[in-house]
């Protein structure tokens, strides 16, 4: 296994509440991923919020937030099924991180990420964030997904 060194920066976070319409959810109650989108614009600006970050201060100092392109080449075979890069993205950020992802939203962002930094899509120098929206509890949903049936230990 490779080793590294993980810096100790301070972590800078946010949580902002969303107050879901009734019109933004399916009729399995699941909200619809067009709204995303909104989502983070909602999340950045109570974020810009919290650390005195405001657009014009931001600006001031060279650099814009813009969200200027939403993704969605990795979604895999469908809704709510693991895909095979999600299976890499959670044994990566397992295992050089200690970030756990769900298998399924999280996973397959990473996923994303990780074959558009494969791939160069990004200057060596560039800062590039990466929203994890949580979910790790999902993980013991998906045991069919990842063969797991064999590595459970009984303690009887």
């Amino acid at each position: 296994m490779q080793s590294r060194t993980v810096s100790k920066s301070p972590v800078i976070k946010i949580k902002t509440p969303l107050q879901i319409r009734f019109s933004e959810v399916d009729s399995l109650r699941i909200v619809w991923h067009g709204h995303y989108i909104r989502y983070f614009e909602d999340g950045r600006e109570d974020f810009a919020k919290k650390y005195d970050l405001g657009y014009m201060q931001v600006y001031r100092h060279g650099f814009s937030t813009p969200i200027v392109k939403a993704n969605c080449d990795y979604v895999g075979s469908g809704y709510g099924a693991p895909s095979e890069g999600g299976q890499e993205a959670m044994k990566l950020f397992a295992e050089l991180e200690g970030i756990l992802l769900d298998p399924v939203y999280s996973a397959k962002g990473a996923a994303g990420l990780i074959d558009l930094v494969r791939k160069g899509h990004f200057k060596k120098d560039e800062n590039i964030v990466f929203l994890h929206t949580g979910g790790s509890a999902a993980l013991f949903g998906y045991d069919w997904a990842f063969n797991m049936e064999d590595r459970w230990t009984s303690v009887a």
